[in-house]
């Protein structure tokens, strides 16, 4: 074989191989229901017209043919080649004719379709190793190109030979091969398989990927080009599909699926593709908060969401990965990740109930009795849960016959009613220390109201009753009153110079009795007590020593036996 065919016959494998995996790239396909007849000889020597002598008894002379299940059978020198598709089956055996122009094969099919593009092919393969055969094809009289086409030198060793015809105008096609080497020396060979069909042209293009939520739904998206409408589809698995024979179906799955649509044209001809649908999970919508879900009156917790989410939605309105509230009730969140997906939760905040009950009971005492008012704090169960305190309690009682018994700050008077501030951080410690001297007075009976409340949270829920104190073994008919009412109990500083060592005060009593003077400083702490023994009822100056008092705040008390006055005194020096 010379250089140039075997250059024309690379060229040839180069073209027929590349055809084929370009038209596999672009979904091409051939159908399976051809036009040839007996194009696979299994129906005998029938459907086909040719210039060579039928022989099937001697296949020694040149020009000859028969259908072989095994050419070494029919001639000792050809080779034990197998049919192309079936082991057993039956192919043309061709003996090379030294005659030119002589048609190794012919057949006519009608009935095309206009305009259409059809593909024949056929299979052959040298049945000995010397000088292989080569082809032309001619259809209507038109020789194919590429032409001609050289077998290689492999015996036995099929290989695919195949044209594309568009039939234009006409509904014929007279298709002839011939065999151009005239040698006699060789060129043998067997053809087997030939084909005549729509060639299609239809092609996919389905979007890949698609990625949804777990639970969400996608639109499967498939479009055609080529072919001849209209168009079949039908997708695999069905599941999750909406309508599987749709072009655009929805699906809804909750793992990743991969969807295969196949497309059938008019012809017959199918094309195929594929979906992927990516299912992403969904986030994690949990809240978490600093101290629980149960909280006191007054208190508040900090909410938080999961971290990593890229928008977090509170039911509260406030779009932060955490919140602070105070409400009690449904908090919902609702979060959305990276990929889109979104998921909600709620949780439930309860407030306890918490409440105090203060009551101040009824006591009867005689006079000059020291008393405790009879304070009861009580609180509900849920204080053990909850750190709460009053900071503040006010009372008011008829100061004619309760004198109170220590120092406090904040007292005042209205008429015979006098209010006190208890303050502190443990107030039924200062309440239960709360004492009192019981003196002849103006009643017998004085209320002891509670006047105000101050607490560390205004949701707790406080009921206050008042109490009552009475003076027992009082003579109220007959007897003389001890009590000169139209005396003024007072106490007035009348002098207090920074340069003299006594203070001058002035006081007046209302009754007869023992009166003392005493000193406090400002830490309540007595300094200096006179004792001014029994005075009749009446007005008093007296003079008080300072050599021994630092500089600073101090009171001045006047303890009598129904009353106690002060009087805050700075001392300079």
């Amino acid at each position: 074989m010379s250089k140039n065919k075997l250059l024309i016959l690379s060229i040839f494998f180069l073209i027929i191989f590349g055809i084929s995996e370009l038209l596999a790239d672009k979904r091409e396909y051939k159908l399976s229901n051809q036009l040839i007849i007996n194009g696979d000889f299994e129906g005998g020597n029938v459907g086909f017209q040719t210039d060579y002598k039928f022989s099937p008894s001697n296949m020694r002379p040149e020009g000859t043919y028969c259908l072989s299940q095994n050419p070494k059978k029919q001639y000792s020198r050809f080779d034990s080649c197998s049919d192309k598709t079936n082991q057993s089956g039956f192919m043309l055996l061709v003996n090379g004719s030294d005659l030119p122009d002589m048609i190794v094969w012919k057949q006519t099919v009608r009935g095309l379709d206009l305009n259409s593009i059809y593909l024949f092919s056929f299979w052959s393969a040298p049945v000995y190793s010397l000088n292989p055969p080569f082809f032309e094809v001619f259809i209507n009289g038109v020789l194919m190109q590429p032409s001609p086409i050289y077998l290689p030198p492999d015996v036995c060793k099929w290989t695919e030979i195949r044209y594309i015809w568009n039939s234009g105008n006409i509904d014929t096609a007279e298709i002839i091969i011939y065999n151009r080497n005239q040698r006699k020396s060789g060129n043998d060979f067997v053809i087997d398989d030939i084909s005549f069909s729509i060639y299609c042209s239809l092609v996919t293009s389905a979007q890949k990927l698609l990625s949804t939520c777990k639970g969400g739904e996608v639109q499967l998206n498939v479009s055609v080009s080529g072919g001849e409408p209209p168009f079949k589809y039908e997708w695999f698995p069905k599941t999750g599909l909406d309508n599987p024979y749709s072009p655009n179906p929805n699906a809804k799955v909750d793992f990743s699926t991969t969807y295969i649509v196949k497309i059938v044209d008019s012809k017959f001809c199918e094309a195929y593709d594929t979906v992927n649908v990516n299912i992403y999970p969904l986030p994690q919508p949990t809240i978490n908060s600093d101290k629980g879900l149960t909280l006191c009156p007054c208190d508040s917790v900090k909410l938080i969401g999961p971290p990593g989410m890229s928008q977090y939605f509170w039911s509260t309105g406030e779009q932060s990965p955490s919140i602070i509230t105070k409400h009690s009730g449904a908090v919902s969140l609702k979060v959305i990740d990276k990929n889109g997906c979104s998921a909600d939760t709620t949780v439930f905040i309860q407030k306890l109930d918490v409440s105090a009950k203060i009551q101040i009971g009824e006591l009867e005492a005689n006079i000059g009795d020291t008393i405790t008012l009879p304070v009861l704090v009580k609180w509900s169960d849920t204080k053990v849960l909850c750190d709460f305190t009053i900071s503040k309690l006010g009372i008011a009682y008829n100061k004619s016959i309760l004198q109170p018994i220590g120092t406090y700050s904040n007292r005042s008077l209205e008429g015979d009613l006098e209010y006190v501030e208890i303050i502190g951080k443990n107030i039924e410690d200062l309440i239960n220390n709360l004492k009192f001297k019981t003196v002849l007075g103006k009643v017998e009976c004085s209320p002891i109201e509670i006047t105000q409340l101050n607490y560390d949270c205004n949701e707790i829920n406080v009921s206050t009753y008042n109490g009552r104190i009475c003076l027992n073994n009082l003579c109220k008919e007959g007897g003389t009153r001890l009590v000169d009412t139209d005396k003024i109990l007072f106490l007035s500083v009348l002098q207090n110079s920074q340069i003299q060592d006594e203070i001058n005060i002035q006081f007046g009593v209302i009754e007869s009795g023992p009166v003392s003077i005493q000193i406090y400083d400002y830490l309540g702490r007595k300094l200096i007590t006179y004792d001014l023994n029994n005075l009749e009822a009446g007005t008093y100056d007296y003079t008080i020593d300072k050599k021994n008092l630092n500089s600073g705040l101090h009171f001045i008390l006047l303890i009598t036996q129904s009353n106690t006055l002060s009087k805050p005194i700075i001392i300079t020096k």
